[in-house]
């Protein structure tokens, strides 16, 4: 008995040994790097939001100082200390690079001795130019621990399927704390962190859609790209350096070289956009590697979220958002966290779920999707809704984005991503802008109550009555693009409505049909459908036509459709 433990535990000796000389085959760890890859640990443990180092951005083992930075500071405080003291520690280099060496205060004895005996003034000179903040994580990284529990059985199942390196599954430490809903300032949205141009090479991006905000998806998008980039580069600290910095960036420094080695690329390549982020996203991703093992070395007590199940509910075609929270009696806040790719156009009404989609819905409340058989049947329909309101605007004198944004509620950064701006400050007069809608899902769900709800459908039969009449009084300004826009038909049916061979002959004061006085239907509509199709309300449709049920109509039946 005593032989054969011992013989598996030289067996599991083995496989572990086997395991980690693999994995170090992978994802090699170079000496050199290992002060770097020391740096990233302690951002990510010791150090919370509220702190930061002031360091070298060259050499990470050079850390000046530990700066407290309250939270409460504004972002105008916050810069101008540290400014300050980024300005205290460019003064002592300074002195230090004169060659003062002798008489020197506590601290400036302190900066020294963060750097080799005799080290040269040159270097000295040159290390003023490199002082960087970086602020703490270990806030968020903590919370990005409990948080990844939900998702690694996933994510772990996917790069199994693809047959990619299991480590792989901690890269959203780095990226996101494994936060779904994340957003950065330059537009990356998501757990994996996508921009909306290398995105849309593996999913679907749109006003209706944003796949990048739905976990699953974009776990399978990562797992794409990281496959294809080691396809490109060759080595996986090349492959993860190529998530940050792109496939072409990393051949390029790899031809620049003449050295695919990780440590080479890191500490010597010098490309225009190869700047810190790019350079530390390997050492960081290691860093993650190490926490992620063997969290409770650095971390107590962690509440781990637990793995979310959920029902997947294929839309058998485009259906409104309301139709589906009235069937399943559910929460709006809960079903936008369960899917969080639906753009903000959905839940405020303006665009339908798009047919195919799946819906998830937790499976703790299965019992409740049946209900989505029972939906009525007008309130499906063949075709996403083409109303979807105007959100542009055009920069007048003066104006800036910060200003902008501010009138739409929404947040700079987003406004440029939504326009693809490199710099918030280069806007022109008469620059016409996309804006987003708001990015506060608090304040929709809030839009979807019952009250909400009854609120905007009586603007929208309101609105439709206005148009219920099927003639427009061309006014200034007008063109019939514009005019067949507002009435939600096209402009080629527009000109066959008034016998006009030229779109550009209208004039002020002309009165333009906008839509046919009747309708004959056919096999397959329903009231609902017709109604959506002419932009009327079923309750229009009943008056106008003497009905009172709107389930009684047939193939051949006239309507009219205007007074």
């Amino acid at each position: 008995m005593y032989r054969l433990k011992a013989a598996i535990l030289l067996m599991l000796i083995g496989y572990s040994l086997t395991a980690l000389s693999a994995e170090k085959a992978l994802f090699p760890r170079p000496a050199a790097l290992e002060q770097d890859v020391k740096f990233w640990t302690h951002v990510y443990t010791r150090i919370s939001g509220e702190q930061g180092f002031i360091h070298d951005d060259a050499h990470l083992n050079v850390v000046y100082e530990t700066l407290s930075v309250p939270k409460k500071y504004t972002r105008k405080k916050r810069r101008a200390l540290i400014k300050r003291v980024k300005a205290k520690y460019v003064a002592i280099l300074d002195k230090l690079a004169s060659g003062k060496r002798k008489g020197l205060s506590k601290t400036e004895r302190r900066v020294l001795n963060l750097w080799p005996k005799k080290v040269s003034n040159k270097v000295l000179k040159a290390a003023k130019q490199r002082i960087r903040f970086q602020r703490g994580q270990s806030d968020k990284f903590r919370e990005g621990l409990a948080r990844a529990n939900a998702w690694k059985p996933y994510i772990l199942k996917i790069l199994k399927k693809m047959q990619l390196p299991l480590e792989i599954a901690v890269l959203p430490h780095v990226e996101s704390s494994f936060n779904h809903r994340a957003y950065s300032k330059i537009g990356a949205a998501g757990m994996w962190q996508f921009t909306r141009s290398t995105g849309k090479l593996f999913m679907r991006i749109d006003d209706v859609i944003d796949e990048r905000m739905d976990p699953f998806l974009a776990t399978i998008a990562a797992a794409k790209l990281l496959k294809r980039n080691h396809a490109l580069t060759g080595t996986w600290p090349l492959a993860l350096t190529a998530y940050n910095h792109g496939a072409a960036g990393m051949q390029r420094a790899v031809k620049t070289l003449g050295s695919d080695n990780i440590e080479h690329v890191v500490r010597k390549y010098k490309g225009r956009r190869f700047g810190f982020a790019s350079r530390n996203f390997y050492v960081s991703f290691l860093a993650a590697l190490d926490i992620d093992r063997n969290p409770k070395k650095y971390f107590k007590q962690l509440n781990y979220h637990p793995p979310i199940d959920y029902e997947l509910l294929k839309m058998p075609a485009f259906v409104a958002i309301d139709s589906v929270l009235k069937a399943l009696h559910l929460n709006p806040a809960d079903i936008m966290e369960s899917n969080p790719a639906l753009s903000k156009a959905v839940w405020k009404g303006y665009k339908y779920i798009p047919k195919g989609y799946i819906f998830r819905i937790k499976r703790a409340i299965i019992s409740r999707a049946a209900l989505l058989a029972k939906m009525p049947t007008e309130t499906m329909f063949a075709e996403q809704k083409n109303v979807y309101p105007a959100r542009f605007h055009k920069v007048k004198r003066g104006q800036t984005l910060s200003q902008i944004a501010q009138k739409y509620r929404i947040r700079t950064r987003d406004l440029i991503a939504k326009n693809g701006l490199r710099n918030r400050h280069k806007i022109r007069i008469g620059q016409v802008l996309k804006v987003p809608y708001a990015n506060n899902h608090k304040a929709i769900a809030s839009r979807l109550s019952t009250k909400a709800v009854k609120k905007r459908v009586v603007r929208i039969v309101r609105r439709s009555a206005k148009l219920s009449t099927g003639r427009y009084r061309v006014k200034a300004g007008d063109t019939l693009s514009k005019i067949a826009s507002r009435h939600r038909i096209s402009s080629q049916r527009l000109l066959a409505l008034n016998q006009l061979k030229n779109k550009h002959k209208i004039y002020p004061g002309q009165v333009l049909r906008t839509q046919a006085g009747t309708y004959t239907v056919r096999k397959g509509d329903s009231l609902g459908l017709i109604a959506q199709r002419h932009g009327k309300s079923v309750r229009t449709l009943l008056a106008l036509n003497k009905l009172r049920n709107k389930s009684r109509i047939y193939p051949g039946q006239t309507l009219r459709l205007v007074e």
